[in-house]
């Protein structure tokens, strides 16, 4: 996991422009692009990654109201969104570039949350010092929190790059793409569709689901069948 992520890390460094950028110079320049190669804006991305600090912060600002650690709330949540917002974009570039190119049973999540969670626990214990018990066991429980912030974007970034490379092998649009996991994103904060169904809806979901599965096998091993007794 460790190799995997050095190695990713020097491939982030060393790679040129990212193509989105490419992308968007040359929509700027009136060139034609294909459709295969139309990605949401540079300016779209880096909108929608620094407006998502918004929310993470209010959930950092929740976790230390009424702890111990709250009169050092203000300095904690500004040092740790901008910890966030940086190592966030490196952990997706290195996972999500791994998991996109090997799968994401091969990404090097632990050799990630390893390094991201010791790196926070020193930044954290260098903002705040103190010796009180109470304290310090309110500063681990909140650099495991965001700790857990950024292991989301990793294994967030794992799912979408498969997904993204996916519709790529089906010559998809990759914009729509991108816009339609902004779009499950905020279904999944909002709870649209809710978590869990009720009993009855969700017995005749995973009964509808497996018959569906066996059709599907059952349609493919005909099909299967037939094209062989062709061939024969």
């Amino acid at each position: 996991g460790d190799d995997l992520f050095f190695n990713g890390v020097g491939h982030v460094l060393t790679e040129r422009k990212p193509r989105n950028s490419e992308t968007s110079a040359k929509r700027d320049a009136g060139e034609e692009i294909p459709l295969t190669e139309r990605d949401l804006s540079m300016k779209t991305v880096i909108g929608v990654t620094v407006g998502s600090m918004l929310p993470i912060g209010v959930l950092l600002w929740l976790f230390l109201h009424g702890t111990s650690m709250a009169h050092h709330a203000t300095g904690l949540i500004i040092v740790s969104i901008l910890f966030i917002l940086l190592t966030g974009l490196v952990v997706a570039s290195v996972c999500g570039y791994m998991a996109g190119l090997i799968g994401s049973s091969n990404s090097p999540i632990s050799g990630v949350g390893i390094l991201v969670a010791v790196t926070a626990a020193a930044l954290v214990r260098t903002i705040a010092t103190t010796s009180s018990s109470d304290d310090v066991r309110t500063l681990v429980a909140y650099t495991l929190f965001v700790t857990a912030v950024v292991f989301g974007v990793a294994t967030i970034s794992n799912d979408n790059l498969q997904d993204l490379k996916t519709g790529q092998l089906v010559d998809s649009t990759p914009w729509k793409q991108q816009v339609a996991l902004v779009i499950g994103v905020a279904c999944r904060w909002l709870d649209i569709p809710v978590p869990a169904p009720p009993r009855l809806q969700g017995a005749l979901l995973v009964v509808a689901m497996t018959a569906a599965a066996y059709l599907m096998a059952l349609a493919m091993a005909m099909a299967v069948d037939s094209l062989m007794e062709c061939l024969i």
